[in-house]
């Protein structure tokens, strides 16, 4: 946007970013350490991955330029939420990881499902996941039905994670709605932009020729996540071996991440 520009006032020492170190959070703490370290970073991290990763080759040309400069940074105030005066350094350096794509040990597994099986299949992938000593994120996706994941909390999970894992049964030949509108969003955010690329993959159940998948898949390469596995689908409910490959699934995840 025109307005988006780092503004330095050099009396105190302040830097007026504009968006970027921002939060969406309404608070009566106005500064970091009022709210807490923990929850102001945590709000940034989600400000982060929901409106900075498509910026994310900028922001780290701006903040080489900004540490090319030499200058003392003892404030940071953003347009948006709290006032970072106790933790500049820690968010800047949050700012550089999350634009250069360092994430944790993590997997995030996104879903939904209509009877039940799509649901059955995640929680094997999940356990897979878990059993090889990594951190998983699953996340079922909200809709009118009953309450899930909202998508802004889900791509928060995303920022840290080096996986993701999609997951919808087929309906009409189709990815399931709310499926095809989080990879809708996750498209436009593209965290392929993110220096360190993400893997990711899909899987589902389906009662007829299928398609879910596949198309899941093609949403992910379209985001910039590089798919490592050619897609796991069952027809209808999985049985104990289907649920078994499922587990392997998720056990040959983390081992890509880990050789990676």
């Amino acid at each position: 946007w025109p307005d988006s520009m780092f503004t330095y006032l050099v009396e105190d020492a302040i830097l007026f970013p504009n968006d970027a170190f921002g939060q969406h959070v309404a608070s009566a703490a106005r500064f970091d350490d009022e709210l807490g370290k923990d929850a102001a970073m945590a709000h940034a991290q989600k400000f982060f991955a929901n409106l900075i990763i498509p910026l994310a080759p900028k922001v780290l040309k701006k903040l080489d330029e900004v540490g090319g400069l030499g200058i003392d940074i003892r404030m940071i105030a953003p347009s948006h939420g709290i006032v970072w005066r106790s933790y500049a350094g820690d968010i800047l350096k949050a700012y550089t990881d999350w634009s250069r794509g360092v994430a944790k040990e993590k997997v995030t597994i996104v879903y939904d499902t209509m009877h039940g099986s799509t649901t059955m299949m995640a929680r094997a992938i999940a356990e897979g996941i878990m059993a090889e000593g990594a951190d998983v994120r699953v996340c079922l996706l909200r809709d009118g039905r009953y309450e899930g994941t909202h998508r802004s909390d889900i791509v928060t999970d995303i920022l840290d994670s080096k996986a993701v894992i999609i997951g919808s049964p087929t309906l009409q030949d189709e990815v399931l709605p709310t499926v095809a509108g989080f990879l809708s969003y996750l498209r436009g955010l593209a965290p392929g932009r993110l220096t360190a690329k993400k893997i990711g993959c899909a899987f589902g159940s389906h009662g007829g020729m299928g398609g879910a998948v596949a198309q899941a898949e093609a949403a992910l390469k379209a985001a910039g996540i590089e798919v490592i596995d050619g897609g796991f689908q069952v027809n209808y409910r999985p049985d104990g071996d289907e649920l078994g490959r499922a587990y392997e699934l998720g056990r040959r995840v983390v081992q890509e991440i880990r050789a990676r």
